[in-house]
């Protein structure tokens, strides 16, 4: 994520069907719809963030093709062609219809060809695009193309989103429906979800004290976060000003067919899986740290012992969470219609707990139970 500057109130001259935006200004105020909340929120300074994310292609991308596609996908959905432009008399944000130019959103990455890793070179690209913005000037996205060949794809795309065009779920929602099945070509995909009853469960009393009473510690931790309950320093935890400073991504592959075994297993969520494992990775990075040891003792044998690492380390992950009822895939061009377009997203603070687990059972029950009382 990155963080720039807020957004001043745009003076561009962009038109759209003859008119500039000052006369779309003047002319027709009650037609241009106004910004979510929150995506006004992530306009503002320390929360303007970008989404990035990678994709491998087992053929050779075309630039061509891929920007014919594009413009009947993207485009239709009003986000993806319109500016944010402030109102200066009560300072809100609305869209503004512009004219979107595709070679302006579709970068084809210049490669070094005396590379020594392809692999290496991708992680750096996407360093490169973390510490850099898109012009106001212009939708807030873009997608470079790189044509190279990496150790698991033949091409790869690299695309990057402001934050205020939708959050995760948005974007799946996207890039699944420019798909379809492979029995009926102009069908979308279709996801498992649950099926909704028709009776409406009452939750027991236990289980309605019990929500009343996380809720409230909850309150109580996130008041008292604000304070002055910081995370223990260890070397995990940055200094003032690390959000400035340049990042390194590091890009790993892992089953999905391992964590769909574990989770199977342990009777828990993919989520608590993922959290799981998270925890277990950052004891054996801290581990590391403290003790001076290499790799391989940390994966070998070890007496049990935290070594030289401490007990009491107070540790806190945010964890978001999409609030939709639906996961069904929907036509692009009528999200924005349906309101399940957008950053429909909640988050929590959970606590984790930096220790070695003899039997990574406990650390899955572990995450299940906490995941589940947030």
């Amino acid at each position: 994520m990155d963080t720039i500057p807020t957004l001043n109130p745009l003076t561009i001259r962009t038109t759209k069907h003859g008119k500039t935006i000052e006369d779309i200004k003047k002319g027709e105020d009650h037609e241009r719809p106004l910004l979510c909340l929150m995506a006004q929120l992530f306009h503002e300074p320390g929360s303007n963030v970008y989404i990035i994310g990678i994709m491998g292609s087992k053929t050779k991308i075309r630039p061509d093709v891929f920007k014919e596609n594009l413009v009947h996908t993207f485009l239709k959905n009003r986000r993806f062609s319109s500016l944010q432009v402030s109102d200066n008399k009560n300072g809100s944000m609305k869209w503004i219809p512009a004219h979107v130019n595709i070679d302006d959103h579709v970068i084809i990455a210049k490669l070094d060809h005396n590379m020594e890793s392809s692999d290496k070179f991708v992680e750096d690209y996407i360093s490169y695009l973390s510490a850099s913005h898109i012009e106001n000037t212009k939708p807030l996205w873009d997608l470079h193309i790189l044509d190279i060949k990496t150790s698991e794809a033949e091409g790869i795309c690299v695309f990057r989103f402001h934050h205020y065009l939708g959050d995760g779920m948005s974007l799946m929602n996207l890039l699944l429906s420019c798909t379809c099945k492979v029995s009926d070509l102009e069908a979308l995909p279709t996801l498992p979800s649950n099926n909704k009853s028709s009776v409406t469960k009452v939750p027991s009393i236990w289980s309605g004290f019990t929500i009343l009473w996380n809720s409230f510690v909850a309150l109580v931790m996130f008041v008292l976060t604000a304070l002055f309950l910081e995370d223990t320093k260890t070397p995990m935890k940055g200094s003032e000003g690390v959000e400035q400073r340049p990042r390194c991504f590091v890009i790993r592959s892992i089953s999905l067919d391992d964590i769909k075994f574990v989770k199977r297993a342990m009777n828990a969520t993919l989520n608590d899986v993922v959290l799981g494992a998270t925890q277990a990775g950052l004891y054996r990075y801290l581990h590391r740290r403290y003790s001076k040891l290499t790799w391989h003792s940390v994966i070998g044998e070890t007496n049990g012992n935290n070594v030289d690492v401490p007990h009491d380390i107070r540790l806190r992950a945010t964890v978001f969470f999409n609030l939709r009822t639906s996961t069904m895939i929907e036509d692009f061009t009528d999200t924005s219609r349906h309101g399940t377009w957008g950053n429909k997203i909640g988050y929590s603070l959970l606590p984790f707990k930096i220790v070695l687990r003899k039997r990574p059972s406990r650390l899955y029950k572990r995450c299940k139970i906490h995941h589940g009382s947030q």
